[in-house]
């Protein structure tokens, strides 16, 4: 039997693609989702503080993250294509109908100068 994969909360590597999760509460990043530091797992990072609304959105990230991970899991043999698949999920147009928006970020590529 396959092992199930899973994340984990903690410090995300922003060194690496990863994701900003943005409430529609908030309309700011309210977390980030990626590779732990050491490359292990998939840590989700809370980027806001610990006040009763906060504690509501905290709870939104972890289960829209925990949903995808179950969904996409069975497709997945390693943790890095899990990640492929939800950089595949998060620009699938249905997750801008959705309280929580991932939006891809990769260090690598500039972001755009608007001039």
């Amino acid at each position: 039997m396959k092992t199930p994969l899973s994340w984990r909360t903690g410090k995300v590597d922003t060194t690496r693609p990863y994701f900003e999760a943005v409430h529609s509460l908030f309309k700011q990043t309210v977390a980030r989702i990626g590779w732990s530091p050491d490359r292990t797992a998939i840590h989700l990072e809370h980027l806001v503080d610990d006040d009763n609304q906060s504690a509501q959105v905290k709870r939104d990230v972890e289960a829209d993250l925990s949903d995808k991970v179950r969904r996409l899991s069975d497709q997945a043999d390693s943790l890095e294509e899990l990640f492929e698949l939800l950089n595949r999920s998060c620009c699938h147009p249905s997750n801008m109908y959705t309280e929580v928006h991932w939006l891809p970020v990769d260090p690598a590529v500039p972001e755009p100068s608007g001039e």
